[in-house]
């Protein structure tokens, strides 16, 4: 079991990772078959009652080049069809938004140019807060528990935490059976006193269940609404 650990933003780490997948953009028949990569991903986010799915192909594995999908090639995702969009940094990609209530069980449907069929199958249990307390102390710290399934295998529960002067940081736990997060005075000592609003994020990372030879993943996450509360010093 992993411990609780602070996670901070850190944007040139993401940005170095970006810049490690191709953002090239091929036709789907112009490629062989068994060697395209799928990656999706779903969110939910329960303040705005927004869902959120998109899914990327790649040719030869996890950063390579994107593809465009020609018929007969498709993807659906809860029975509807995608649609394409371009990124200059990640190439093409397929999503689709929604403004829903939110309601578990998620489906993916690719069909490749030679009419094989994958499908990949999501589920995530919603994350609220319980009960907060209005104030807490800088020196002291504090524990935020949610209500909701405790942490299972493949998921990590995040708290993320922005103060009156737009600094963020994250505090996160993988640990299976966990249904709180502690957050230690060291946690909240870079915090300025006033109103910090936080939200709860549930994620799970998995394999697929049925891809090519060459694998792929799908994330999902749920995003609690947001609460607000004080601290001083």
């Amino acid at each position: 079991m992993k411990k609780s650990k602070l996670l901070f933003l850190l944007f040139p780490i993401q940005l170095f990772i970006v810049s490690c997948v191709s953002n090239e953009t091929a036709n789907s028949d112009a490629v062989k078959q068994s060697e395209i990569y799928q990656s999706y991903n779903i969110s939910y986010n329960s303040g705005e009652k927004e869902l959120s799915a998109d899914a990327t192909f790649r040719f030869g594995g996890s950063a390579g080049t994107t593809l465009i999908l020609n018929q007969p090639a498709n993807i659906t995702f809860n029975d509807e069809a995608m649609s394409m969009g371009k990124s200059i940094f990640t190439g093409t990609y397929y999503e689709i938004n929604r403004q829903v209530e939110f309601k578990d069980g998620f489906k993916f449907v690719y069909t490749d140019n030679e009419k094989k069929i994958y499908t990949n199958k999501a589920s995530i249990s919603p994350i609220e807060f319980d009960q907060l307390p209005e104030k807490v102390s800088l020196k002291d710290g504090f524990t935020i528990s949610w209500k909701g399934k405790p942490i299972e295998n493949n998921e990590t529960v995040y708290l993320s935490i922005e103060d009156n002067k737009a600094f963020n940081k994250s505090i996160s736990t993988n640990i299976i059976g966990a249904n709180e997060i502690k957050i230690s005075a060291n946690d909240l000592k870079e915090l300025k006193p006033g109103k910090i609003n936080l939200s709860l994020i549930r994620e799970i990372a998995t394999t697929l269940s049925e891809s090519t030879h060459l694998g792929g993943k799908l994330r999902i996450k749920f995003i609690s609404k947001k609460a607000g509360i004080n601290i001083d010093n």
